[in-house]
């Protein structure tokens, strides 16, 4: 009777087996780590940091487009610059076009077609805190 060597089909069998509990194991690994980070802490502490501003009635504060602002306490208007601009509320999920009356506890984001460069004047109606994550630069 001839004699069938198995060596060759259970080593690719038992390498097999091997690949798939590797790739297996891949699958399961959690990202966002502290030996692999998704982004750098430091870069989400600047990021994320609310830098809450005080604003004496009738004292206007220059916001570029993109940036997140919300009113805390107080009476703000947000008004565009020229060009089509938009303020979108966050909260109320609106998109709005011309000045807009604050409403305290909204995170509006303004934008704009006009570029990059383009800013919008937050004016205070009364004393009025407000919060832009990532600062002022004011």
């Amino acid at each position: 009777m001839p004699r069938h060597n198995l060596t060759p089909w259970v080593a690719a069998a038992v390498c097999a087996a091997a690949v798939t509990l590797f790739l297996s194991g891949l699958g399961r690994a959690q990202p966002g780590t502290e030996t692999d980070p998704v982004v750098s802490l430091s870069y989400l502490d600047k990021a994320l940091a609310l830098s809450p501003v005080v604003l004496e009635g009738g004292e206007d504060l220059k916001v570029a487009c993109g940036r997140e602002i919300a009113l805390l306490d107080g009476s703000c208007r947000l008004s565009p610059p020229e060009g089509r601009c938009w303020i979108l509320d966050v909260s109320g999920g609106e998109v709005l076009s011309g000045t807009v009356e604050m409403t305290v506890g909204h995170v509006y984001i303004p934008i704009c077609d006009a570029g990059a460069d383009a800013l919008f004047t937050l004016q205070a109606r009364q004393s009025s805190t407000v919060a832009i994550p990532g600062g002022t630069g004011k």
